[in-house]
């Protein structure tokens, strides 16, 4: 039996046009099943049910059987063209310029909506610490990364991924203000930068950058809103000093800044980010002059009545640097925690109790306070070293190794 053609003579993002020819062949056979189905049933004078003659039968329901022909081919054109196109159809189409004349095809258009086929170029959504469990928790944070990037394989999407909020979390919460919000970056960003089993997002867009984008209402206050999502504090206009003054989140991405172009190998610490306690990652700059190690210590909960208390808990590290490719002469330590690179710290303390608007002296100590602080040392002569040092409970520190 000849081949039903299906021609696509025009199409946009959500419709098709289709011309649909039916063989003559296919029209006949259709025709002798229409008149075989009318010959059964008929009741005509003059004979039996069933009996009557095919010719008889043509005549009498000549109307009937040319619309049942017609219903048919269509039909058979429908699949056809649904297979041939391979379409995804989200209505039944509709029939057009029907052209039936006895002893030739039938022809016919489709026109049929379909559903658009739209590439994406960007995903972009939010996700918290505080949105897959407690509040910082990074465990959870880098797990959400990975079914998500897994969900967006398995749809075959290849443009940009951009996760344009993260934190600890997404409420005003005090967490975003202390130290406990620079381990919790760090972290994140260890797992995340070192992830090989799914894909990196593009970009990641921390929330927010100052606190002079207002997205609570803290009235006066110029220094610290305790739960505001900025990163710098909002200041004083008419204090200079209060200019662009970092919390202890600013200061974990500043050593962040610092990692170079390499990740080399890290044993020991924590397996998992969901695991609590100490972790480390390290880079080495592309000419061998330099190497970074980010060392971190961060539980995946943040609790207001005892986060002070635990931030000055420690853990007594000790880490072992071998096989350098060269021989450091100076060696720096930078640290975010509770008492250093920590201005949070001293606007809350008894000292200072905290102000909402600061004096200019004040604002001179929490601009030192805002710093980032760091220990420098002698490389030690060779191309290994060692050392130990207690990493705080939510902190995060960087140990650099230089060739000068």
């Amino acid at each position: 039996m000849s081949t039903i053609t299906v021609t696509k003579t025009s199409e946009d993002a959500a419709s098709k046009n289709l011309r649909v020819t039916i063989p003559v062949d296919r029209v006949e056979e259709a025709t002798s099943k229409a008149v075989r189905q009318y010959a059964k049933r008929a009741r005509l004078p003059g004979f039996r049910q069933g009996k009557a003659p095919e010719a008889v039968v043509r005549r009498r329901f000549s109307n009937e059987i040319r619309q049942w022909v017609i219903e048919e081919v269509i039909r058979e054109g429908w699949e056809e063209a649904k297979t041939a196109e391979s379409l995804k159809p989200i209505t039944d189409p509709s029939i057009r310029n029907l052209k039936f004349e006895e002893g030739s095809p039938i022809e016919f258009d489709l026109l049929v909506e379909v559903r658009p086929e739209i590439k994406l170029d960007f995903v972009s959504y939010h996700h918290y610490g505080k949105d897959s469990g407690p509040n910082s928790d990074a465990g959870g944070f880098f797990n959400f990364k990975k079914s998500l990037m897994n969900l967006i394989v398995s749809k075959n999407f290849t443009g940009d991924v951009i996760n344009d909020e993260w934190g600890p979390g997404y409420d005003p919460e005090l967490s975003r203000d202390t130290e406990a919000s620079a381990s919790f970056i760090a972290k994140s960003v260890h797992f995340i930068g070192t992830d090989t089993t799914t894909r990196m997002p593009t970009m990641y867009g921390y929330w927010t950058l100052s606190d002079i984008y207002e997205e609570m209402n803290t009235g006066a206050a110029r220094a610290y809103r305790e739960g505001n999502y900025g990163l710098l504090l909002k200041g004083d206009a008419n204090i200079p000093a209060s200019a662009d003054l970092a919390k202890p989140a600013f200061n974990a991405f500043r050593l962040l800044h610092m990692m170079t172009d390499k990740i080399v190998p890290v044993t020991g610490g924590i397996a998992a980010a969901t695991d609590n306690g100490v972790g480390a990652v390290a880079t080495l700059s592309d000419d061998g002059s330099s190497l970074q190690i980010l060392v971190y210590n961060h539980v995946n909960n943040f609790d207001n009545t005892t986060w002070e208390a635990m931030s000055q808990e420690s853990t007594l590290v000790s880490l072992s640097v071998n096989d350098l490719p060269f021989v450091p002469t100076r060696v720096l330590h930078y640290i975010v925690d509770h008492t250093h690179s920590n201005s949070h710290t001293v606007w809350a303390s008894p000292s200072m109790g905290k102000p909402l608007m600061p004096t200019a002296e004040q604002w001179d100590t929490l601009r030192d306070a805002s710093e980032l602080c760091y220990y420098a040392t002698p490389g030690g002569g060779s191309n290994s070293w060692t050392v130990m040092f207690p990493q705080n409970t939510y902190s995060a520190s960087l140990i650099e190794l230089r060739r000068e």
